[in-house]
Order: C-alpha cells, then sequence, then structure tokens
C-alpha cells in the first residue's frame, strides 16, 4: 500500500474520482469516418534513397523534432546533391520551422525549392512549394497587386492540371484567396474538396475545408467536419475554437447573398 501511495497518491481520493467520473453522463464523440481505399493497389519497390526520403518525410510529418529533421535531410542533401526530391522535402522541414516563429522567414526554404527547380523544372512538389512562398511573401509584404495573386495562382493551377491528387497545392489554391482576402472562386472550392477527399486525416486540409464549406453557407456540413477535432487527443481545444469561429461567421453571414461569397472563375 506504501509503494501504491507513493506513486498514485491517496488511493482512497482516486477512488472517490473514479467513482464519480463513472457515474458522469457519457459523451459522444465524433470519430474519423473511414478512409476509402482505392480497390487497385500498386506496389513500387524503393531503392535506397527513396527508402531514407520516405522516412525522414514521415519523421518531418510528425514534428516532434523538426531541426532534427532538417539535419537529416542536410545530410542527406550531401549526399544527393542532384535529386530535386531531397531538395523539396528539406524546404517543408524548413518551412515547418519558420510557421512555429513569431514572423516566419520562408527565405531559406525558398531558396532550397530554387535548387529542386533548377534540377527538374517541372518537379510539381517544387512548383506547388514556389507557389505557396510567393504568396506567404506577397501577403507578408503586402507588396502584392491583384495582377499578382492572379498570375500566381494560374501558375499554381497549371501545375495542378498534371497533378490532380497533390493535396498540399489543392489547398494552396483555395487558401491563396483567404490571403489576399479575395472571396474564392468556385474552382478554387472544388479544388480545396477535392483536397479533403485525398487527405481527410490533414488537421489543416480538415480546417481549411471547414472554412471552404462555410463560406459557401454549409454551416451544418462545415461544423460536422470540424467536430472530428473536437475529440481528437491531439489537437486539445482546436476543434471548440474553430466551432466558435464557425458560429461567428455564421452570425456575421446573414444578410449576405451567396454571390458576395463567391468570384467567378
Amino acid at each position: 500500500p506504501e509503494q501504491a501511495a507513493g506513486a498514485f497518491g491517496d488511493l482512497h481520493a482516486l477512488e472517490r474520482s473514479l467513482e464519480a467520473y463513472s457515474k458522469q453522463r457519457p459523451q459522444a464523440l465524433e470519430k474519423y469516418p473511414p478512409i476509402a481505399a482505392e480497390t487497385e493497389i500498386k506496389v513500387t519497390a524503393l531503392g535506397p534513397l527513396g527508402s531514407e526520403l520516405v522516412e525522414l518525410g514521415l519523421e518531418r510529418r510528425l514534428g516532434k523534432n523538426l531541426s532534427r529533421s532538417v539535419d537529416r535531410l542536410s545530410d542527406l542533401a550531401g549526399r544527393y546533391p542532384h535529386s530535386a526530391d531531397v531538395w523539396v522535402e528539406l524546404a517543408r522541414a524548413e518551412r515547418d520551422i519558420a510557421k512555429r516563429e513569431a514572423k516566419p522567414d520562408f527565405d531559406r526554404a525558398e531558396a532550397m525549392v530554387d535548387r529542386a527547380l533548377a534540377l527538374a523544372s517541372d518537379n510539381s512538389d517544387a512548383r506547388v512549394l514556389k507557389a505557396e512562398f510567393t504568396f506567404e511573401r506577397m501577403l507578408r509584404n503586402s507588396s502584392g497587386t491583384p495582377a499578382d495573386w492572379l498570375t500566381t495562382r494560374r501558375q499554381l493551377a497549371a501545375t495542378l492540371e498534371d497533378d490532380l491528387d497533390n493535396a498540399e497545392g489543392l489547398m494552396a489554391l483555395f487558401q491563396s484567396h483567404i490571403m489576399e482576402r479575395t472571396p474564392p472562386s468556385q474552382g478554387a472550392f472544388m479544388a480545396m474538396e477535392r483536397a479533403f477527399h485525398l487527405q481527410p486525416e490533414s488537421k489543416e486540409i480538415r480546417l481549411s475545408y471547414a472554412i471552404s464549406l462555410a463560406l459557401q453557407g454549409q454551416y451544418d456540413r462545415a461544423k460536422k467536419v470540424i467536430r472530428v477535432l473536437s475529440s481528437d487527443p491531439h489537437a486539445p481545444g482546436l476543434g471548440q475554437r474553430t466551432l466558435v469561429k464557425l458560429e461567428q461567421m455564421e452570425a456575421a453571414a446573414k444578410g449576405r447573398t451567396p454571390q458576395q461569397r463567391v468570384a467567378p472563375d
């Protein structure tokens, strides 16, 4: 008993807390819906570079130690300096670090994207990242004219025509309207919907999709999409804060016409 008390504290108080918890009314939790899998799954053998790049990409997505990810990817870039894919993944890691700063600076990440494009100008991931950084720079410096935003958006759309499964690029197309503070076009809404279809497990994509639905006046659907995050232990408070934001958007949108929320393509 003494050892147990040392590990868990007052056992009687713990028992009382557990009993009180067991009497609470159970709460219904939203779950992530099953992700539909393609009926035909293709298996591709990876070489040493591809295997290492997949591992480091997964490590970066976890985001627990981005500095370590940058160090490991930098080492990989040193061993494979002519691989555009390596420079793209290194740019993503640098971007993810920059996003955590109070004043994000994407210059280092963009320089690595430029290295990737110099090696392979048709690399769709590099072109998507280049568009993202251009949008970020115009937002940060308030330097972009409507024509500049439109030009970059069209360049991104042209890239996506050959890579319709690039969820990150599809989301960037939609988010560019939010960054510019202009009503998204119908094409941007469709792009965001496809991004969510491709990667519903992504919190960032789920959030953007909910905003997309709300801007189209589909508030009930938007809330349903976000309620999943309310019960996600890896995103405490995120779902609830977003639900509050959606309620505010719905209240502010009353009196507006649908045409005021959607721009022509």
